[in-house]
């Protein structure tokens, strides 16, 4: 609730939000995991503050830690919002603004896949290094200043 007036004046409902998304076929995945296809897919929205400015998924070193501790086992594909430290988290200053705790948790639980974006600045594919079978992608789509249609889609 505090941080609705970080992003606009009319304090709107997350329930009415979820239903109209779920109305046009829109699976929001705030921590739950569904099989598709044959392949168990993850989700969590969740950010390591680093800047000033707040929204709801926002938490603090300490916080964040345990809920990527919280991810479960034997997951194909794991969706994030936050990168992890090391791939696709370069601002446009060059600095990584990834998170380590994800990223060693990405490392244990070993995905065939993790989608992630946040950082506008360093979209792109991050081929597995060897010995590590994940692919990470930051698909970040719009630019640093959010301009839709600034890049093409990345095909994995």
């Amino acid at each position: 609730d505090e941080f609705w007036p970080d992003w606009s004046p009319v304090k709107e409902s997350h329930e009415a939000a979820r239903r109209a998304f779920g109305r046009n076929g829109v699976r929001l995945l705030i921590d739950e995991s569904i099989k598709f296809d044959g392949l168990h897919l993850h989700g969590s929205p969740w950010v390591l503050r680093y800047a000033s400015w707040r929204t709801a998924f926002n938490r603090t070193p300490a916080e964040i830690e345990g809920i990527w501790r919280g991810l479960p086992e034997g997951v194909d594909v794991l969706i994030t919002h936050q990168p992890p430290h090391g791939f696709g988290d370069r601002d446009l200053t060059g600095k990584r603004t990834g998170c380590p705790h994800l990223a060693t948790r990405v490392g244990e639980l070993r995905p065939r896949l993790h989608v992630f974006g946040h950082v506008h600045s360093d979209a792109g594919v991050f081929e597995p290094r060897p010995g590590d079978p994940t692919t990470r992608l930051n698909a970040s789509c719009v630019c640093d200043f959010y301009r839709v249609g600034a890049r093409s889609a990345h095909i994995v």
